[in-house]
């Protein structure tokens, strides 16, 4: 086998470049801000990748580097008048896509600063807001959300987490799991049920800080993909919550839920569709360039015909989630688009990054393959914002008004 070097002229045909236009052509300022991100992202994401994996952790320097100009993408849905961005959610798919383009785990960790926003918006009072808000786009705080028992996450109404209240406070008990990046956190939106309700009572919110007494972070699960996004185990022992710290009404903590996610899970898709592209461009330069019988890889139909099949499902699942996030920013329903465009960009993201594996054979999985990573990252992200199974329960519901 044969390696070949190729010019850039020579290989930039087939890649798969970022989006000039999606369910409607990119404004100017969308395009700079894309563009801004990929800079950012060969210049300071990629060459920490290897390290993020090897140490599940990222490094401090992102961080403070995406919070600050020219970039400001912590909180970057949060409204000018609070000191974010200001950012539509079509712009926030833009934002996820080249990110995920590089490391997975440092996508969703802006991600949630995207949900945490989201979700405040819709239930705290003006006074939380304007504490919490302001705070999450400097990146002097960061929220956590920790909404899975650890008796299960598709079915909250059934968790075990609950709440009793008097004299104008809340006391909580329970245990908390795969909570992201909780040993960053200052503090928790956390979900439970009231004690008195029985065993599946409707959900109410609390923003809980991360140093009051009876919360501890009980021990760290180490996923196999994603290692940059740690997650952890939260347990809740007598948790005194002040009722100012309620967020929105009591038993509507879903309601506000799920609005969110109509509005986050577009561009989460996008961020799955970023692992992919890298994928594809992983797989296409590798086979541009190896020469195998005589002729490139690139040539033959068993190769060629699957990349560009995963192109086109790219391209197709892209505006699918760019349109459910236009429709979020308009403030009309997508609920079916988002999770549609959900459960496309995660089926597509292991899709591509098998075929990586299976174009590179043996050298796709090495510990330093970059496709191998691709591979973990891209089966790991699937339960983001509700799992593969959680959107096809809800839109047999939508289709055909099937319940579980």
């Amino acid at each position: 086998m044969t390696a070949q070097t190729l010019t850039p002229s020579e290989t930039a045909g087939g890649l798969c470049p970022p989006p000039e236009w999606t369910a409607a052509p990119l404004t100017a300022s969308t395009q700079e801000l894309r563009d801004l991100i990929t800079d950012f992202v060969q210049r300071e994401a990629i060459p920490l990748e290897e390290e993020i994996d090897r140490t599940h952790k990222l490094p401090p320097s992102l961080w403070q580097k995406l919070a600050s100009d020219p970039y400001r993408l912590i909180g970057a849905v949060i409204p000018k008048e609070y000191g974010g961005r200001g950012a539509t959610y079509v712009e926030c798919c833009v934002i996820m896509e080249e990110l995920g383009y590089s490391s997975f785990s440092l996508a969703t960790c802006v991600e949630t600063t995207t949900i945490v926003p989201t979700y405040l918006m819709q239930s705290a009072s003006e006074e939380l807001l304007k504490e919490f808000l302001p705070a999450i786009a400097s990146y002097e705080t960061y929220i956590g959300i920790a909404i899975t028992d650890m008796n299960g996450g598709t079915d909250p109404a059934a968790m075990s987490t609950c709440f009793s209240c008097g004299d104008g406070e809340y006391r909580l008990q329970g245990k908390k799991r795969l909570v992201s990046l909780a040993d960053n956190c200052n503090a928790f939106i956390v979900m439970a049920r009231e004690e008195s309700t029985g065993a599946r009572g409707a959900l109410t919110a609390f923003l809980i800080d991360a140093d009051t007494p009876g919360l501890r972070l009980a021990e760290e699960e180490f996923c196999f993909g994603m290692r940059g996004h740690t997650t952890w185990i939260v347990e809740l022992d007598d948790c005194v919550v002040p009722a100012s710290r309620r967020l929105g009404d009591e038993g509507r903590a879903m309601q506000y839920l799920f609005r969110t996610l109509d509005r986050t899970r577009g561009s989460y898709a996008t961020g799955a569709l970023g692992v992919a592209r890298r994928a594809l461009d992983v797989a296409t330069e590798f086979a541009m360039r190896t020469e195998t019988f005589g002729k490139r890889l690139i040539e033959n139909q068993s190769i060629h015909f699957p990349l560009i099949e995963i192109r086109a499902r790219l391209e197709a699942a892209r505006l699918l989630a760019h349109k459910s996030s236009a429709a979020a920013d308009a403030g009309q329903p997508n609920r079916v688009d988002t999770s549609l465009a959900k459960v496309l960009a995660g089926a597509i993201a292991i899709d591509a990054a098998s075929l990586a594996i299976t174009v590179l054979g043996g050298r796709g999985t090495t510990s330093d393959s970059v496709a191998q990573r691709l591979l973990r990252d891209s089966h790991t992200l699937q339960f983001g914002q509700g799992s593969p199974n959680a959107q096809f329960i809800g839109l047999a519901h939508d289709f055909y008004g099937v319940r579980p």
